[in-house]
C-alpha cells in the first residue's frame, strides 16, 4: 500500500525539525559565562590603563544584556567599568577633537560608546568629545576607516563604520540631530555600495544598515547573505576557508535577532544556538584561536586559553549574547539598550 505524498512530507518535517533549545541548560550555560566574563573584565583593567575592546566594550555590551534578561549582575562593577572607560578617553582631552590621541581610533572610540551607553552613561563633556573625534574622521563618502589590521575584531572597515555611527546615535544631543542625520545617511550609502567579503563585514553591515535607516528589502538582503553562509553543523565560519567558530557564529546570531531577520522559532537560530551549546567549555568559556600577531606584553587576565585569551573572551561575549537573545527580556527592564531604535 502506498502511503499518500503529503502524509510522507509530513512526517519527514517532524523527524527533520530542530528541537528548541532547553532554556534550563541554555540558563546554565549564560551564567557561567557571565562569572567568568565579570572576573576577566575586572582583571584587565587592574592591570592595564587602556581601554580594550576585548576586555571593556564587549563584556559591558553582555552584561547590561544579562541584566535585562533578568540575570543578576553587579552594578558596582558595571560602573567602575564606565569609569575606567571614561578616564582613559578624558587623559586625551585635547587631542580628540583633531581626531587623534585614541589607539584604533574610530573604531576604538566607537565602541567605547556603544560600552558606555550599554551602561546607562549619561552624555557628559567627554562623549562630546569622542563625538568630535568621530566627526573628525568620518571620510567623504562616509565610511570610517579601520587603521588596524587584527582579524577579526579589528579589521574591517565596516566595523569601525558601523561603531561610529551608532555611537553618534547614542551620544548625540538633539541640538545636533540634523549633522548626525546627515553623517549616518552618508554611512548608509557607503554600507548599501560597499561589498561585504567575510562574516566580520557581513554581520556589521547587516546591523548598520538597521541601525541607519536602510529600507527594509536592503536589510532583508544583507541578512540573506548572512545567513547563507550558516555551515550545515550549525555555525559560521569567520572566512568561507575557515571552520565555524563562537565568535563568527555568536555575532552573526546577535545581528540577525537584533535586526528582526531570524525569529528564535525558526531552525537556523535554533541549530546556531545548539552549536554553541555544545561548543562551550566546562568553565563557560568558548576557544578561538587567534589570528592576529600579539603586539602587546603578555596578561593573564583570568579568561581561558592562553595566548588566545583576546579573542576569546570576544567569542564569548558574542556567544552569551546570542543565548541571551533567546529569552525574553525581563519585566520592566529595556530591551538591548544599546541596540534599541
Amino acid at each position: 500500500m502506498r502511503m499518500p505524498i503529503l502524509f510522507l512530507c509530513s512526517v519527514v518535517s517532524i523527524l527533520s525539525a530542530v528541537p528548541e533549545p532547553d532554556a534550563k541548560a541554555i540558563d546554565g550555560a549564560i551564567g557561567k559565562s557571565l562569572k567568568l566574563l565579570e572576573k576577566s573584565a575586572a582583571k584587565y583593567s587592574e592591570e592595564r590603563s587602556c581601554f580594550s575592546c576585548h576586555h571593556q566594550a564587549l563584556p559591558a555590551m553582555t552584561l547590561s544584556l544579562a541584566q535585562e534578561r533578568g540575570f543578576e549582575v553587579d552594578p558596582k562593577a558595571m560602573r567602575e567599568q564606565s569609569e575606567f572607560t571614561q578616564e582613559f578617553f578624558a587623559n586625551r582631552k585635547e587631542a580628540m577633537p583633531k581626531g587623534k590621541g585614541v589607539p584604533g581610533g574610530s573604531y576604538t572610540t566607537g565602541y567605547a560608546l556603544l560600552a558606555l551607553s550599554a551602561a546607562g552613561w549619561k552624555p557628559d563633556e567627554i562623549t562630546k568629545l569622542m563625538l568630535q573625534h568621530l566627526h573628525k574622521n568620518q571620510e567623504k563618502s562616509g565610511r570610517w576607516r579601520m587603521g588596524t589590521q587584527r582579524p577579526p575584531l579589528e579589521y574591517s572597515h565596516f566595523t569601525s563604520t558601523v561603531l561610529s555611527l551608532r555611537g553618534l546615535q547614542l551620544f548625540a544631543g538633539q541640538e545636533d540631530s540634523k549633522e548626525i542625520t546627515e553623517r549616518v545617511t552618508r554611512a548608509r550609502g557607503w554600507l548599501l555600495a560597499t561589498k561585504a567579503e567575510e562574516t566580520e563585514d557581513r554581520t556589521w553591515q547587516l546591523l548598520g544598515l538597521k541601525w541607519s535607516g536602510a529600507k527594509e528589502n536592503a536589510v532583508a538582503k544583507a541578512a540573506q547573505l548572512l545567513l547563507k553562509e550558516q555551515r550545515p553543523d550549525g555555525g559560521w565560519g569567520q572566512t568561507g576557508k575557515m571552520k565555524s567558530d563562537a565568535y563568527a557564529t555568536g555575532q552573526a546570531l546577535v545581528a540577525l535577532r537584533l535586526t528582526g531577520s531570524l525569529s528564535v522559532k525558526d531552525d537556523r537560530w535554533r541549530k546556531g544556538i545548539g552549536w554553541l551549546m555544545r561548543m562551550q567549555k566546562e568553565d563557560g568559556s568558548w576557544h578561538v584561536k587567534s589570528r592576529s600577531k600579539p603586539f602587546q606584553k603578555y596578561l593573564e587576565s583570568g579568561y581561558p586559553h592562553g595566548k588566545d585569551q583576546f579573542i576569546s573572551i570576544c567569542a564569548g561575549s558574542w556567544s552569551t549574547m546570542a543565548l541571551l537573545l533567546s529569552r525574553p527580556a525581563a519585566k520592566g527592564q529595556p530591551t538591548v539598550r544599546w541596540a534599541a531604535h
